[in-house]
């Protein structure tokens, strides 16, 4: 008889009163604070419109290669958010906060010679980034729903759903704003040194309104330069090659060293072109386009 009361005593009691859940057990009270179940949103009606299928692995690079240029306020364009688009076999996310823009591309699978684009809200990206498909070579399964269409669903290799809201606005033609003029210039760095010598020059720059650094290509060896209050420092970038009418070029310290981590090649290469025609750098990896405003010096 000991032992049946023991274990009755021992069985769980749950009730929920003045928006608080009160476990108890064995002569113990745990109380948990609950959520409003309006506060969770639900799966939304209307019809579901299959868009395509996007490489995980892909989609995970693009989101890290592009989240870091979206800015953190809106103006009258949405560079707030991410832009992404399925082109038949391919797929772009494309970020932008005014002063540079990410153009990443990956596989994707989509019926016919159609075209989508929709835009990320930057909370969706991030979680998308988080979901560790960095090494996962299934697909992940695109689609819009709601009323109006207004939701993006995307389905997961694992069976997992995530439905967000689409942003809303008006996305830069951003094709408009790669240069197409010819090429003056092309400019080879080692990565690890070229990062080197962003962090050697970071404390002085780090000190302006602005932290920007100039890039001394008309300099044999190239080197990379800051001053900041009559204080100027200089770093050699003894492997850096350099091919064209080069010239020297400024940069913001931050935009520069966020791109240059970005990437996991051995090797970046930048582009140059008639600062008559074109006022703009271009670097471009595989599947990936890095465009950045100049600072004048």
């Amino acid at each position: 008889m000991s032992t049946r009361q023991n274990r009755i005593d021992s069985e769980p009691e749950d009730r929920i009163r003045n928006g608080r859940c009160e476990v108890s057990a064995s002569k113990r009270t745990v109380v948990l604070s609950v959520a409003d179940p309006k506060s969770f949103p639900e799966t939304p009606d209307g019809e579901l419109q299959p868009q395509g299928q996007i490489l995980g692995s892909a989609i995970d690079a693009a989101l890290r290669r592009a989240l870091f240029c979206v800015s953190t306020e809106s103006g009258r364009y949405s560079t707030d958010v991410l832009k992404l688009e399925l082109r038949g076999s391919v797929f772009r996310v494309v970020g932008t906060d005014g002063h540079r823009l990410s153009v990443v591309e990956g596989t994707a699978k989509m019926e016919g010679s159609s075209t989508f684009s929709a835009l990320l809200l930057h909370s969706t990206a991030s979680i998308l980034s988080r979901l560790g498909l960095a090494d996962e070579p299934r697909w992940v399964e695109f689609s819009s729903c709601g009323a109006e269409q207004e939701f993006n669903l995307f389905v997961l290799p694992d069976g997992a759903r995530l439905i967000t809201r689409r942003g809303q606005g008006q996305f830069p033609n951003y094709e408009n704003v790669l240069p197409k003029a010819p090429l003056e210039a092309r400019v080879v760095f080692r990565r690890e040194e070229l990062l080197e010598g962003l962090a050697k020059l970071s404390p002085t720059a780090r000190k302006a309104q602005v932290p920007a650094v100039k890039l001394e290509l008309s300099q044999s060896p190239v080197s990379i330069k800051t001053e900041n209050d009559g204080t100027a420092n200089s770093v050699a970038l003894e492997h850096t090659r350099v091919s064209g009418k080069a010239r020297d070029i400024g940069f913001n310290l931050h935009y520069l060293t966020q791109y240059v981590k970005s990437l996991e090649t051995d090797s970046i290469s930048m582009k140059l072109f008639s600062q008559a025609i074109c006022e703009v750098a271009l670097f471009d990896a595989f599947r990936y386009q890095h465009l950045l405003m100049p600072l004048r010096f």
